[in-house]
Parts: structure tokens; sequence; C-alpha cells
């Protein structure tokens, strides 16, 4: 398996760009990119769309413990951080 992928064009949506410090916005990112899915259930979903450039979707927490997400879209074009009420 390929051990990571393109990014693609990133997206900080407005809660995630004003809540999260851009040091856990980088590791997340890099984690990410670097196919650690951090509290995704089944990782084996991720592990193929990296090489069928499918949906890549991630979990981690903030500081405050508080979950957000990082997406990659279809097609590896476009990735986004986001927390769960911003979808």
């Amino acid at each position: 398996m390929e051990k990571t992928f393109s990014l693609g064009f990133i997206v900080i949506t407005p809660k995630s760009s004003r809540v999260l410090d851009s040091d856990a916005i980088k590791e997340a990112l890099t984690r990410h990119q670097n196919c650690d899915w951090g509290e995704v259930f089944n990782k084996e979903i991720n592990d193929n769309a990296v090489q069928n450039c499918g949906q890549l979707f991630s979990k981690y927490r903030d500081s405050n413990d508080k979950l957000f997400w990082v997406i990659t879209e279809m097609g590896h074009d476009v990735t986004t951080v986001m927390y769960p009420e911003e979808f």
C-alpha cells in the first residue's frame, strides 16, 4: 500500500480556523496524509481508498478533547479540516 497521497487544495472551515491552532492543523494533516486515520472505526476502507483515489476520512481530537475531522474528497483534489457540526 502507498504510504502517502496528495492532499490537494486544503480548506479549513470557519470554526476550525478559529478554534484549532496551526500546529494542531498541521499535525492532523500530516497524520492524515501518512495514513494515520486517528479514531476511524474501519481503517481498511481508507487504506483501500488511498490506492483508488477514493474519499478519505480521519477523526482526531483537539486540545479540549473535542472531535474534528479531516476529509479528502474523491480524486484527492481537496482536503477539508472541520468540526462535525460544520458538515
